[in-house]
């Protein structure tokens, strides 16, 4: 996203996606390699950067309400969970602080 740092773009993503809002680290948990396939079957290989947001609340309207399922996870289930083998592997290293 132009005119915002990565980490705002990551934020305002969960916000679009989840309808989440909170607090997120300008520090990366790290980056993973991910195949998205497009309009006529094509695939582009994007590199993603996951960031940490500390959750304060959810918003009762969001973007993409109702285009997702939202279940709420431990890291340990998420990992088990998503299907992106990059992706499970950062949110399996995660520990949250308190």
């Amino acid at each position: 996203m132009r005119g915002i740092s990565p980490h705002e773009a990551a934020a305002r993503e969960a916000h679009e996606e989840a309808g989440v809002i909170g607090r997120v680290s300008p520090k990366p948990l790290g980056s993973f390699k991910a195949t998205k396939s497009g309009a006529e079957g094509v695939n582009a290989v994007l590199d993603i950067t996951l960031f940490p947001l500390e959750v304060d609340r959810r918003a009762e309207d969001w973007p993409e309400r109702g285009l997702r399922t939202i279940l709420w996870f431990e890291p340990e289930g998420a990992a088990r969970v998503v299907k992106e083998p990059g992706l499970a592997a950062l949110i399996s290293r995660f520990r949250p602080s308190h």
